[in-house]
């Protein structure tokens, strides 16, 4: 009798055992699904190696920087209101989401999103609803540590597309002093500016989930990066020129982002408004880099890459200082 119960027991605990396991693996394979009603009209892919290190990211490795600029189109009579579902490689070497922005009314503030860590699907809430036959500007940013070598270096990514891309832009933006810069598909040199190199292929009317591979490998002595070597710069201006002025005020994340986006004219979707915007303001009063930012000003902008507070904010506390 005894026997029987426990036979009885241990194929309620295998079956209930089975079941929670397809549960679990059922979720962990959860994927980001595209609204169909939705299509991109373009799409920027931004790889930057060694740019810059973000706040609580590890010093001992060089970091990736990844940009996904997407233009979403409402092919739906009525108007969309969300969400939009995109999917992220969270697996890969220390993954961390910096920014999430959409473009309102001319201008890009920080996203309402909400992100899984599990699946990697990131779920932005549009701040208005996309018209029918309107497009909205996305923007998102992560870094990773998936850069292979000491001097040699070389990177690898895939980009899948969760819905057809008329346009598909691809920019390669090399760290300062790199030299021997190849890239695979073979990409078109852009000049030079501010000692910065940088590589553009576009590819249309590219298929949903048709996986697109990309590789950089350059020579690059040292681990300082792009900003670091920016802020250097910074620190050996003339005393009394105007760049002891209010370009200050700026996040060094701004400053080369405009250095790199702006002077290159290559990433033209309207998300990075915000940078030409900003550049626009500061080159009033100085047309050099700005002198030492203060902890204070840091620490806003970490809140703010973090989502801890909105551009408002932001903008509000940044003119206290």
């Amino acid at each position: 009798m005894f026997k029987r119960i426990l036979s009885v027991f241990l194929m309620v605990l295998i079956t209930f055992s089975t079941q929670f396991t397809s549960v679990i693996q059922a979720a962990d394979s959860k994927t980001a699904t595209f609204p169909e009603p939705l299509s991109l009209e373009n799409v920027t892919l931004q790889i930057m190696p060694e740019y810059f290190t973000p706040p609580e990211f590890p010093t001992d490795k060089p970091t990736l920087l990844h940009g996904y600029f997407l233009e979403v189109k409402n092919n739906d009579t009525d108007p969309y209101s969300g969400p939009l579902e995109f999917q992220l490689p969270q697996k890969a070497s220390d993954f961390k989401l910096t920014y999430v922005g959409e473009v309102i009314a001319g201008e890009t503030v920080v996203a309402s999103y909400d992100f899984n860590e599990d699946t990697g699907i990131l779920s932005i809430s549009p701040t208005e609803p996309i018209e029918s036959g309107q497009s909205q500007t996305f923007g998102i940013e992560f870094c990773t540590t998936e850069i292979k070598g000491d001097v040699a270096k070389s990177l690898a990514i895939d980009f899948v597309p969760p819905a057809p891309i008329k346009v598909l832009d691809v920019l390669f933006i090399a760290p300062v002093s790199a030299t021997n810069i190849v890239t695979t598909p073979e990409a078109a040199a852009n000049p030079p500016m501010e000692g910065v190199e940088s590589f553009k292929m576009t590819i249309p009317d590219v298929q949903k989930g048709q996986k697109q591979s990309f590789k950089m490998s350059y020579d690059k002595e040292g681990d300082k990066t792009t900003e670091e070597m920016f802020l250097e710069k910074q620190a050996v201006q003339p005393a009394g020129t105007p760049a002891d002025t209010n370009q200050s005020e700026m996040s060094p994340y701004l400053v080369i982002l405009v250095i790199l986006f702006v002077f290159t004219m290559i990433v033209v979707l309207a998300i990075l408004q915000r940078n030409r915007k900003l550049r626009g303001k500061a080159n009033k009063d100085s047309s050099q880099v700005a002198a030492p930012i203060s902890a204070e000003l840091k620490q806003l902008r970490k809140q703010l890459l973090a989502g801890e507070i909105d551009e408002t904010i932001y903008d509000e506390r940044k003119g206290q200082l």
